[in-house]
């Protein structure tokens, strides 16, 4: 999700517009400044090579150039690179639309007597805020449908080593119970598990994916399921999780494994073999 945008004078680093969301960037003068050297250093010192992507530890720094200006926007880290592009030049190209004086050497002759004065491009506010926020409805859409698909995929890992358990669901299922805590703390709900049938269940499809992040959901499971097979390889007569992974497990990753792939679950199931 976008967090911040500029609009910037290329050449001189002045900052025409600036629209913050959430937590807000100190000094955006000062950034905006800052973002014009960069590209300027770029272009000078590395033959010519423009600013696309830049990444910072928590944040993504997305440019587009659209003479004479450049519009940055920034994001989460783990944004999809190619979604900011395209919003960062919707932005560029509606800015553009909404002050058509500013475009190429109209726009140059413009900005060199402009005052400074960046009230007068407040009108872009509305169109900006409205985009961001249909962009977030979307991009909260799309992570909660990555986090009931992940979530699937575990069901079924879960389920599978749960029927291999049948003979030990009394040594396990306790542990296993309180190892389930810290999920149901950041979903901040009850997870039903019961080990009254012939082998232990849990409903991890009950879970609001609404609730919580995908990125924090995704990490949480890959968790329970490390802790899960420590409980087996602890409680288990030696090399039984061993077998239970190869004899049930192994089939889900032949079966899914474009799911566990792009879903990065693979490191996991592999260190369990």
């Amino acid at each position: 999700m976008i967090r911040n945008v500029w609009v910037i004078e290329k050449t001189s680093g002045r900052c025409l517009f600036h629209r913050t969301y959430g937590r807000e960037l100190k000094e955006a003068d000062l950034i905006s400044g800052f973002l014009s050297a960069l590209t300027s250093f770029s272009e000078s010192e590395l033959e010519g090579e423009k600013l696309s992507v830049v990444e910072t530890e928590g944040r993504k720094w997305v440019y587009r150039y659209a003479d004479p200006l450049i519009v940055v926007a920034t994001g989460a880290k783990a944004d999809p690179e190619s979604h900011m592009k395209a919003q960062v030049s919707y932005l560029a190209n509606s800015f553009l639309d909404t002050f058509p004086e500013l475009k190429g050497e109209k726009g140059r002759s413009y900005l060199r007597n402009w005052s400074g004065e960046r009230s007068q491009f407040s009108k872009f506010e509305p169109l900006v805020d409205q985009l961001v926020t249909q962009w977030s409805k979307v991009d909260n859409v799309n992570k909660a449908a990555k986090a009931q698909d992940v979530t699937e995929v575990y069901q079924k890992i879960f389920d599978a080593i749960f029927s291999g358990t049948k003979k030990y669901k009394d040594e396990i299922f306790g542990e296993f119970q309180r190892a389930l805590e810290d999920l149901e703390r950041e979903c901040n709900a009850q997870i039903p598990s019961s080990s009254s049938g012939s082998c232990p269940t849990l409903d991890l499809m009950s879970i609001d994916v609404f609730s919580i992040s995908y990125e924090k959901l995704k990490g949480e499971l890959g968790s329970l399921l490390t802790k899960l097979m420590k409980i087996l390889k602890e409680r288990l007569p030696s090399g039984e999780a061993e077998k239970i992974v190869r004899t049930k497990v192994v089939p889900i990753m032949k079966s899914d494994w474009r799911r566990i792939d792009v879903y990065n679950i693979d490191p996991i199931l592999i260190s369990l073999l």
